[in-house]
């Protein structure tokens, strides 16, 4: 099964990294490493996420970060639709 970021996924993902890569280069690449990590362990096992709030989505917490990863699975693929922080309102 492949791995794909959408286009709102990746834009997340950047603003995440350039947002804590002002204040700390280190975490930021901690902070990506584990979300490319947990993105890359949907892929073997792709239902290890939660039910998500919107319908068709499951939602990938984030191991040792305050974000979650929400995505859908297809029958060849992964997709990273969103990367969002815990407190923010979702759906939107």
């Amino acid at each position: 099964m492949r791995l794909e970021w959408s286009e709102a996924a990746d834009a997340d993902r950047w603003d995440l990294f350039s947002f804590v890569e002002l204040d700390s280069p280190r975490t930021a690449a901690m902070l990506d490493n584990r979300l490319v990590a947990g993105a890359l362990r949907l892929t073997e096992f792709p239902y290890s996420g939660r039910i998500g709030r919107v319908v068709d989505t499951r939602e990938l917490v984030v191991t040792g970060t305050p974000y979650i990863a929400i995505y859908i699975t297809a029958p060849d693929a992964v997709v990273i639709l969103r990367v969002l922080h815990a407190a923010q309102a979702w759906p939107p």
